[in-house]
């Protein structure tokens, strides 16, 4: 956790780059373990794009960021800071997988996810975007990514503002 809370010392304050919350690593926790428990197929990079499509969505809805997580503008998609340090989080566990040359890292549910521990409106953010990609591959949640506003809008290494996720394709 300590790693986590390292690489996010530049942005310690309420901003457009963390969606106007403090990053909290146990709501974080607790979202990677509710896609991990609920989302069958799941590996690191729909895994990153559910993050922030989570974050993107919530911050649209209600004004600020979920988890607090900071975005860049990678290759495939919006990556969060911190990317491989949140995997040590204990709600979830990585096994590495070969599919056919490459290694994946498909996500398991490490412990389970008290729903509770969500209001009413992040469990409503969670159900639509567990749903809306549930079918998808790592491929097309990218390609659907790639074209988003925020995406689109933004450079290779950028941090994407929470402000370009207020119009999201098709999500409502």
């Amino acid at each position: 956790m300590q790693e986590i809370k390292s690489l996010y010392v530049d942005y310690e304050d309420l901003s457009d780059y963390n969606g106007y919350k403090i990053l909290n690593i146990s709501k974080l926790a607790g979202v990677m373990g509710y896609f991990a428990q609920f989302t069958s197929n799941l590996y690191k990079v729909k895994l990153m794009k559910l993050l922030w499509y989570t974050d993107a969505l919530y911050f649209r809805r209600c004004g600020q960021s979920m988890t607090g997580l900071v975005y860049k503008h990678m290759t495939y998609g919006a990556l969060p800071v911190g990317f491989n340090e949140i995997l040590d989080l204990p709600t979830i566990k990585v096994v590495e997988e070969m599919i056919y040359e490459d290694i994946s890292y498909k996500i398991y549910p490490n412990k389970q996810v008290n729903i509770s521990d969500f209001s009413l409106d992040e469990l409503n953010v969670l159900e639509l975007v567990a749903n809306t990609f549930k079918d998808y591959k790592a491929k097309e949640i990218v390609n659907y990514m790639h074209k988003e506003k925020a995406y689109i809008e933004t450079e290779d290494f950028q941090i994407i503002p929470y402000s370009l996720a207020k119009e999201l394709n098709q999500l409502v």
